[in-house]
């Protein structure tokens, strides 16, 4: 298991929590403050839908943001750099109810892709900033 730093943004800084390709991550975050993700792709997948979605049951996710509609949903917004295949989810105000997995995904011949997930918890008090990524090769 490969272990990276992860860094905290918030409206007083501009630190920033990154997830890398493949992987699969725990964080745990102070309520109000803000989450950037980049979710890496292969080229093959630079003009398909990209989406970020909210693990509902271990078969379904409810899609919050994607690349084909608004680029801002609530708090929550995408933006996709198809140069170099990587798309940018940020999720403001977080709130212990935001607390969940996630996932970045990706969608081809209507079928999804799930690339990366993220086990999100956000506590009330301060906490060291902790984190960290777990690489898993397909």
């Amino acid at each position: 298991m490969d272990h990276i730093p992860l860094v905290l943004k918030n409206s007083h800084g501009s630190r920033t929590f990154f997830l890398l390709w493949w992987a699969d991550s725990q964080i745990t975050v102070q309520r109000g403050r803000s989450l950037s993700i980049q979710c890496h792709y292969d080229e093959e997948y630079r003009d398909h839908v990209k989406y970020w979605c909210r693990m509902i049951t271990q078969s379904s996710c409810t899609t919050i943001v994607s690349t084909d509609t608004p680029e801002r949903s609530g708090q929550v917004s995408i933006t996709d750099n198809n140069t170099l295949h990587v798309f940018h989810v940020t999720m403001s105000d977080l709130q212990t109810m935001d607390s969940d997995v996630y996932w970045c995904g990706v969608e081809t011949c209507n079928t999804e892709i799930y690339m990366a997930s993220l086990n999100l918890t956000v506590t009330m008090s301060f906490f060291p900033l902790t984190g960290f990524c777990r690489f898993q090769h397909f």
